[in-house]
């Protein structure tokens, strides 16, 4: 069970000149501070506290005691590596961590107070900028213990510090002074112990003062740079920077500010209504036609080297036409995907329409259970997509389990009305049957069309046997069919 995360941490409020922050604690010190699954989950809970409050703006995380954090519990890990769910579970949440730290609107900062190794060197480079104590030593650490980093810190250690320097960092497993750390410029400021936390506090305050929506699109155009080729980053930067000047209330706030000699008033992120996405709508059949154009070439893409691999430069190729035609109706390769996605669950909403026959109760799971398989089977390509991206992405993975809760709920709703009619089997949960019946053939449907792996059995076989499992699980005694009497297509 996890302890509550006032147990595993210490939350400080600070202030400086009106603009505020939180300082947080990771509280075990006779440990070292090492970053087990609850002590990641609860640093996740006070970023949702600190990002429901608008008043706050800053986030540094320290360590209490001598130590940053000197990285996993080792301990736990004895168990953990038994169970690859659970440390797959760990892995995901860690990630969630540090994307959340690199990518959000809040001012977040490593305050290194002494040694931070392997783990706590990959929570330091999710945050925006690390302070570091004269006396801290830092270093990835992994090798010496035949360990691997899992949560970033293979990737983000080499565009912190460039990547000749991130491999002797790696492979040697060595920590580094406070001032090789700087001169590597991995960090933002040196300071004394006894003078860190007030410099750290100061330093996220004057960052912490910009305005929210701001600072998160300069992150969001720093990321660009380092993903993308130049020509491609330039054109993000265009685009979202007319679509931020001509669209949020704090551009215009700051020039009038500044105009009347002021302090700003910002109002920090947009609604989700205020969006620019409707700004991208083509307004002609040709518009129209183009857009399809790039949507149907982002698929073909996406399909051929992976969503992760492909540059918007691949999908404007494919299409023959310029990226300025890309940006005139997408922000990102992430919002073709999205629009992909999206036409997918429209379609899984059409297909997932109810087809309960009472007095054919097999041939009612026959039909759904071949309709599910042909689609999946002729959109194979967008189920991969759907996937990977989902590893990524949370909005995207958020469409990945709703495109899988809509078939759950319509099998959920044929075993409910099969159990009314009496018909099924009463003391079955309709929702875990479902579950458990729909993963199934979810997993079959993966592995066959996605991965490509044989079957010796024909589609109609392969529906007619899976629809007797499921009969003979479901039903009455009575109610499934013979081999000679079985389903048969439709």
């Amino acid at each position: 069970m996890m302890k509550p995360h006032s147990e595993l941490t210490v939350c400080e409020h600070w202030e400086v000149d009106g603009t505020r922050g939180v300082l947080i604690r990771i509280n075990r010190p006779d440990l070292r501070n090492p970053l087990d699954h609850d002590t990641v989950r609860a640093l996740l809970a006070h970023l949702d506290d600190v990002e429901a409050d608008p008043l706050l703006r800053g986030f540094i995380v320290t360590g209490a005691g001598s130590a940053f954090s000197a990285g996993g519990d080792l301990r736990k890990y004895l168990d953990l590596y038994a169970n690859s769910v659970r440390f797959g579970a760990f892995l995901e949440d860690f990630k969630k961590l540090c994307e959340r730290l690199e990518r959000g609107s809040l001012v977040t900062c490593a305050m290194v107070n002494g040694a931070c190794v392997a783990g706590g060197l990959e929570l330091a480079l999710a945050c925006d900028f690390i302070t570091i104590s004269q006396t801290a030593r830092i270093g990835d650490g992994h090798l010496g213990s035949g360990q691997l980093p899992g949560a970033g810190g293979s990737q983000r250690l080499g565009r912190a510090i460039g990547w000749q320097k991130a491999k002797e960092w790696m492979l040697s497993g060595r920590l580094y002074t406070a001032a090789e750390a700087e001169a590597a410029g991995l960090t933002t400021l040196v300071s004394a112990p006894e003078e860190l936390e007030a410099a750290t506090i100061n330093l996220v305050a004057a960052s912490a003062r910009h305005s929210p929506h701001a600072y998160r699109t300069m992150k969001q155009l720093i990321d660009v740079g380092r993903q993308n080729t130049l020509d491609d980053g330039l054109q993000k930067e265009l685009v979202t920077v007319q679509t931020y000047a001509t669209t949020s209330h704090d551009a215009l706030e700051g020039i009038h500010a500044f105009l009347e000699k002021r302090p700003p008033k910002y109002e920090g992120l947009p609604p989700v209504s205020s969006s620019s996405e409707a700004d991208l709508q083509p307004r002609t059949q040709k518009g129209n036609r183009t857009r399809s154009l790039l949507k149907a070439s982002a698929r073909r893409v996406f399909g051929r080297i992976g969503y992760g691999h492909a540059r918007v430069s691949d999908i404007t190729s494919e299409a023959n036409l310029s990226q300025g035609s890309f940006y005139r109706y997408f922000t990102d390769k992430e919002a073709v995907l999205i629009e992909l996605l999206e036409d997918l669950l429209r379609d899984v909403v059409a297909f997932a329409r109810d087809s309960w026959q009472s007095t054919e109760p097999t041939r009612s799971v026959y039909t759904t259970t071949r309709k599910y398989l042909t689609f999946y089977e002729k959109n194979a390509d967008l189920y991969a997509m759907l996937i990977e991206a989902a590893q990524r992405e949370p909005r995207v993975r958020e469409m990945w389990i709703e495109a899988r809760d809509i078939f759950y709920r319509r099998i959920a709703r044929m075993i409910t009305r099969a159990q009314n009619e009496g018909l099924a089997d009463p003391s079955l949960d309709a929702e875990f049957t479902a579950t458990l019946f729909g993963g199934m053939t979810e997993q079959y449907a993966y592995a066959c069309f996605v991965e490509g792996r044989p079957s010796s059995l024909s589609l109609d076989d392969v529906v007619t046997q899976m629809s007797r499992i499921w009969a003979n699980a479901i039903f009455r005694e009575g109610l499934v069919p013979t081999q000679s009497s079985a389903v048969g297509s439709e």
